[in-house]
């Protein structure tokens, strides 16, 4: 496991890493988060049994834009407001395929990643399930250590509680957390 700097080579090296499947920590303005490839199966598999994450609870993906989320799931223009910041939002995905929870983190390395890799990625807190979420590099370290390919130091985190999470899967604003 390596700390890097939010530097443009650390872009670079995180992408390889979230595109060969690896599992990282990245900052976002709520808390850390450890993050994957949204489609690598068992890449997805292996930051929940790191958490210790019950199956049954949906890790949320973390994208660029309202039209990166829209290309994945039903977007209606009223929830695009929620999107940003530190709320989660709850849409149902195209094709009938359930629901998903979106993110467009504030924070500047992590939505330059977003960018440069076009696609969404899986992003839960960096902490372990029923523990606090861990708000600096350095904590995010000390809990899963050696088991990510990398951390991204960031600083600590503005905010330092995880995301509201609002559900517009069923036509209306339903705020769960």
């Amino acid at each position: 496991m390596k700390i890097l700097q939010p530097d443009d080579d650390t872009l670079i090296i995180v992408a390889k890493l979230i595109e060969n499947g690896e599992i990282v920590i990245i900052p976002t303005e709520t808390v850390y988060g450890i993050a994957c490839d949204a489609f690598c199966v068992g890449a997805v598999k292996r930051v929940y049994a790191l958490k210790g994450r019950a199956a049954e609870k949906r890790i949320s993906w973390l994208v660029a834009s309202a039209d990166i989320a829209r290309d994945y799931a039903d977007v209606p223009p009223e929830a695009e407001t929620w999107l940003g910041g530190n709320s989660t939002v709850v849409f149902n995905l195209r094709g009938g395929e359930g629901t998903q929870g979106f993110r467009i983190p504030a924070h500047e390395f992590t939505l330059r990643l977003l960018r440069s890799l076009r696609r969404p990625i899986a992003c839960t807190s960096a902490n372990r399930s029923g523990e606090s979420p861990t708000v600096n590099a350095a904590d995010a370290a000390r809990v899963f250590g050696a088991s990510v390919a990398a951390i991204v130091d960031g600083g600590e985190c503005e905010v330092g509680t995880a995301s509201r999470v609002v559900d517009f899967s069923s036509g209306e604003c339903k705020i769960l957390r």
